[in-house]
């Protein structure tokens, strides 16, 4: 038989996997609809390990150990399919009607995403309630939602700072900083050379310290906070003219003040490249002015 055959009859076969798969998923959703209506838990172990042997038999002994592989992943990826189903997510923050993350949730999850509009007194009611599976954290809560966390990821600890807090299935809360992550991937995205360079980072904000971290890990030269009282502020700013990197942490700029900067870029004469956590507007002043100096 030609390799040309063998591959269509495995194009095929995928065809009718994906198809099987598509079903599975669909009936795995009402499954998600039964259980939230009667209060049971997405995780049935015992379950999973029964039917993890007959499936083992099914398949016999040559592929056996290949097929408990493949489905112990289809049970994984079936359970995060009905935690998003039953499941309550949201964001937990002070002003949120800038935010775009229902509509980005619901685009790329599938599942409602709630905002949760909290003053800073409300916060430990909210958390003694905990009635969410998970939640993203902006300002002004980053560091204020520590103290309610059971426990913390590696990176959270390391920085102090926590933007996403994720029920486990004992009712514990455990906190992760993710803008870790983010803000990393995005300087190597966009081929942006850390090692050795001098950075300047406004704001002494919520996710200041996970910039500084990102900043330190990928090797900067130094890295220097100007905030509104600090030793490093706006009034002295010039004497970090030298900077090569810029990162705005600050909400300047942000809708529906589009047209505010937290400071005039032309103070700097070296700077090869600029970043704004900023998204929304998707392009600040800030990043259009950064376009128009080049």
């Amino acid at each position: 038989m030609k390799i040309g055959t063998l591959r269509q009859n495995i194009d095929e076969t995928d065809t009718e996997l994906v198809r099987l798969f598509k079903k599975r998923m669909e009936v795995s959703g009402k499954v998600a609809e039964y259980k939230k209506t009667m209060g049971l838990p997405v995780l049935d172990a015992a379950r999973e390990e029964e039917k993890l042997k007959s499936i083992r038999a099914l398949a016999g002994e040559e592929l056996g150990d290949y097929i408990a592989g493949l489905y112990r992943e289809v049970f994984r990826i079936s359970r995060g399919y009905q935690t998003a189903k039953n499941g309550v997510f949201g964001l937990l923050g002070e002003k949120l009607g800038h935010s775009y993350s229902p509509e980005m949730h619901k685009l790329f999850g599938g599942y409602d995403y709630t905002l949760f509009e909290k003053t800073s007194e409300e916060l430990e009611h909210f958390f003694k309630a905990a009635s969410f599976d998970g939640i993203n954290v902006t300002i002004p809560y980053k560091k204020a939602v520590i103290p309610y966390c059971d426990e913390l990821s590696e990176n959270a600890a390391k920085i102090g700072s926590v933007n996403t807090v994720v029920k486990l299935p004992d009712g514990r809360l455990r906190g992760d900083n993710t803008d870790y992550c983010g803000f990393a991937y995005l300087t190597k995205s966009l081929g942006v050379e850390i090692r050795g360079k001098k950075c300047v980072i406004l704001g002494d904000g919520g996710v200041a310290p996970t910039i500084r971290a990102v900043l330190k890990d990928l090797g900067a030269g130094s890295v220097v906070t100007v905030s509104r009282r600090g030793e490093d502020n706006y009034e002295n700013i010039t004497r970090h003219a030298d900077a090569d990197i810029l990162v705005n942490t600050t909400p300047v700029g942000m809708y529906p003040e589009n047209g505010n900067v937290a400071v005039n870029i032309t103070v700097f004469n070296k700077l090869s490249a600029i970043f704004d956590v900023i998204y929304n507007p998707s392009r600040t002043k800030l990043i259009l002015d950064a376009e128009r100096y080049g």
